[in-house]
């Protein structure tokens, strides 16, 4: 019956739900068989081609950099801010405004994902990674005066934004990866 209990509960199963539906396509689709004759390409030979590539190492330090600003520096300071500024120090408020931050996100990017891989066939895969990133910084910068303690949740419109323009970053990064190797 208490809160931790569920938690832990909530979080096993989750996490089963996740490793399930994740295991799937590895043990239910057939890998293509290699054509006789055909030599796979030595690991080092193959890393070094690849590293040699501009766009590759332009793609490297791209996500590197959205992973340390959006990723720990963003969220963490998002957590302290909104601990000790917006809710004045009280924890229990605070958590649960992070769970409707953190379900808010869930939301938008599946609403986002469909909608930004069309939007990708469309206007193709630079323009959208140029998009993406132009929402990031209007969200970025909209943060700054929407976390308010007298409207905690007026944050989440930048918020959201900002995660949509973070989910759209990586489905063009895996994507565009794919491309330059």
């Amino acid at each position: 019956g208490d809160v931790l209990t569920g938690a832990k509960w909530a979080g096993g199963l989750v996490g089963l739900l996740f490793a399930v539906t994740c295991l799937l396509p590895g043990l239910l689709i057939a890998e293509r068989q290699p054509q006789p004759g055909h030599q796979p390409e030595r690991f080092w030979r193959s890393f070094v081609a690849t590293a040699k590539l501009v766009q590759f190492r332009v793609l490297l330090v791209l996500t590197s950099l959205i992973l340390v600003t959006s990723s720990l520096i963003f969220s963490s300071f998002l957590i302290f801010i909104n601990t000790f500024h917006t809710f004045a120090g009280d924890i229990g408020k605070a958590a649960v405004h992070q769970g409707v931050i953190t379900t808010s996100f869930a939301v938008s990017n599946s609403i986002a994902l469909p909608l930004m891989a069309r939007l990708s066939v469309r206007i193709g895969k630079k323009a959208t990674l140029y998009w993406a990133f132009g929402i990031q910084a209007v969200a970025g910068a909209g943060t700054w005066f929407m976390i308010r303690p007298d409207l905690p949740y007026l944050q989440l419109v930048a918020l959201v934004f900002h995660q949509v323009g973070f989910v759209t970053f990586f489905l063009m990064l895996h994507s565009m990866t794919a491309d330059v190797c």
